[in-house]
């Protein structure tokens, strides 16, 4: 009777054991490339080893055991989210300033520390030179007469690897511009002024800023030394007017 026994249970857990490689083995199938998977079935044989030592004398027991413990395993694979390894699409850049061109209408806000002082009419006309292989039309246009409010002014193209172009504003002056993250900067002085003006396009809305202040400083601290440390002298420069447009573009 005992040997009966004894053979229900070995024939219990051969079966046990045959299901459960079976899952294994279809699971490994399907999961090889999966790194989560490789590293958690390295766990579990570990841990094969560690306890198949401490049941060493209860084979049975330690196989039931082990079955669960690879049952809830292969359960939580089943489960869980798959990886793929999704090749990653290449960004798609607009191509400036050609992706710029238009004609883009709106109004100019002006603001100080009182708050908005004005608004104005404002447009942006950007046109590629027909005659010209590497320069544009970047003209400007504020308020409601457009022929004494148009600033004639032109882009040219001189080093887009560089992110560098030129605003010729066909008066002798000719002003350093810097495309960055899909942004036109241009940093420049005049009679004492310090102004900052970027232009931004966002699908069918152009944005304009301008921060303009004294090109004096209004503060210098720094300059010494502190616990041991040389301190550089830093100045800092105020801001006295902020104006703001959104441009749509016109059909």
């Amino acid at each position: 009777m005992i040997a009966v026994v004894r053979c229900a249970k070995i024939s219990c857990c051969s079966k046990i054991s045959v299901q459960m490689y079976k899952l294994l083995y279809s699971k490994v199938n399907r999961n090889e490339k999966n790194p989560h998977f490789i590293r958690n079935l390295k766990l579990i044989f570990i841990l094969y080893y560690k306890f198949g030592l401490i049941f060493a004398a209860k084979t049975m027991q330690f196989r039931v055991f082990f079955f669960l413990i690879m049952s809830t395993f292969l359960l939580a694979c089943s489960t869980s989210k798959k990886t793929t390894n999704t090749p990653l699409k290449p960004q798609v850049t607009e191509h400036f300033p050609e992706s710029w061109a238009g004609n883009w209408v709106g109004s100019l806000d002006i603001h100080t520390a009182k708050g908005k002082s004005q608004t104005v009419r404002m447009e942006v006309e950007i046109k590629k030179i027909d005659t010209s292989a590497n320069r544009y039309i970047f003209a400007l246009i504020y308020g409601e007469d457009k022929i004494k409010g148009r600033r004639a002014y032109e882009m040219l193209v001189k080093d887009p690897a560089k992110g560098l172009y030129v605003n010729d504003e066909k008066n002798t002056i000719q002003m350093e511009e810097y495309f960055i993250n899909n942004k036109l900067y241009c940093w420049f002085e005049v009679e004492g002024s310090l102004l900052l003006s970027i232009f931004e396009k966002k699908g069918d809305e152009l944005f304009f800023d301008i921060i303009s202040g004294s090109a004096a400083p209004i503060s210098t601290t720094g300059g010494q030394q502190h616990e041991g440390e040389a301190i550089p002298p830093v100045k800092t420069f105020p801001i006295k007017v902020v104006q703001n447009a959104v441009l749509k573009k016109a059909k």
